[in-house]
């Protein structure tokens, strides 16, 4: 019997089982994995920013600004406050006891949201990636092996799980040097996971870098701050004169927050399309066509990888508003 057969079965009320909506009664679990640079170096690192919130868990903490966003944005959604959890730089073992260990009987619901980069150690020389791993502190590893951590969960069961993967592709940072590779392949592609088939999952998984608006024709130039005596903006003289870069967040991320907050009353599933919508308004927004060319927009920017086994509908708005939601 597996580590995971071992736990207790959850027990479910014929009025909640036959119910279309997920019935969210327990606080929902937000679990954040993220790396604040890739493997072996500290170029790309991810951006962030200082958390002065006193009522979020991060507060005091600076943090990639993903994860501010999405901490800030569950924590004003859900009426019966999130558990939130955050790992940073963690090593794969430590990522996969921390899943061993969750008590998902205090959960009604679960959000993993892995703000990472992708590995490109294995890309062909026509660009493609034969399997999608997402980087650990210590090592890559495949999609698939975070979502089968919670595989065959008997005290999950019929509780959604959602995976948000906003895994960064470095080499959409060097636009020139892909578009004169010859046949550089799609980034994201289903035929390169192995999605576990358990039920009542939901994932989505972007690869278009957070760093990626700074390619913008407009911010390739660094934005001056004002310096300390006069407020004047100028050419930086000495140590003193500081020298900022426009922070944004992830495209996915933005979208994902920005929709879900204007439909409120529509299914999360339902709302992906419309998150994909949005980001590739996101993406024509840029202006990256003229500088870098419509194949690199077009061909190479591609857009979010959503996958559910969802059973029932799964809302994202307060449970005063409705019971059945999260």
């Amino acid at each position: 019997m597996s580590e995971n057969e071992n736990r207790d079965i959850r027990t479910i009320s014929d009025k909640d089982f036959k119910s279309e909506t997920y019935i969210i009664r327990k606080p929902v679990l937000v679990t954040f994995l993220a790396q604040d640079h890739p493997i072996g170096t500290t170029n790309n690192s991810k951006l962030k920013s200082m958390v002065v919130d006193k009522n979020s868990k991060l507060v005091n903490r600076e943090v990639d600004i993903d994860m501010k966003l999405l901490d800030e944005f569950f924590r004003e959604q859900l009426t019966i406050q999130p558990q939130v959890d955050f790992l940073v730089n963690h090593k794969h073992d430590e990522i996969h006891e921390y899943m061993k260990t969750i008590e998902a009987e205090k959960y009604d619901g679960f959000f993993f949201v892995f703000l990472s980069y992708l590995s490109l150690k294995e890309r062909n020389k026509k660009g493609e990636l034969p399997c999608l791993k997402v980087e650990c502190y210590d090592k890559a590893v495949p999609i698939e092996d975070f979502m089968v951590m919670v595989k065959g969960r008997r005290d999950m069961a019929l509780k959604p799980k959602v995976f948000i993967f906003q895994t960064d592709d470095l080499d959409l940072m060097q636009p020139n040097i892909i578009k004169k590779a010859s046949g550089f392949g799609k980034t994201i592609e289903l035929k390169t996971m192995t999605i576990p088939t358990d039920a009542d999952q939901l994932m989505m998984m972007s690869t278009l870098p957070q760093r990626l608006p700074t390619l913008r024709p407009e911010t390739n130039v660094a934005i001056l701050t004002a310096s300390e005596g006069g407020g004047v903006f100028g050419q930086p003289s000495d140590e003193t004169e500081k020298v900022t870069v426009r922070k944004e967040n992830s495209l996915l991320i933005k979208a994902l927050v920005d929709v879900l907050k204007e439909n409120r009353d529509v299914d999360i599933l339902s709302c992906t399309p419309l998150i994909n919508g949005e980001v590739e308004k996101l993406i024509d927004a840029l202006g990256l066509a003229d500088e870098y060319g419509k194949d690199f927009v077009e061909n190479k920017l591609v857009l979010p990888v959503v996958y559910s086994t969802l059973t029932k509908d799964l809302h994202f708005y307060n449970v005063r508003d409705n019971p059945n939601g999260l």
